[in-house]
């Protein structure tokens, strides 16, 4: 799981880029994304 959502975040990354955001905003939200999806992934088990 957690290589899929390395993958999901640098390709996550690679659009804000695209996309002219600035680099602290990419990274706050990619910051949060992890957690909310490494959360998602503790209430599965």
């Amino acid at each position: 799981m957690l290589n899929l959502l390395d993958d999901y975040i640098d390709e996550f990354i690679f659009n804000c880029q695209s996309r002219d955001l600035p680099q602290g905003t990419v990274v706050r939200y990619t910051k949060k994304l992890k957690v909310f999806l490494l959360e998602q992934e503790i209430n599965e088990i």
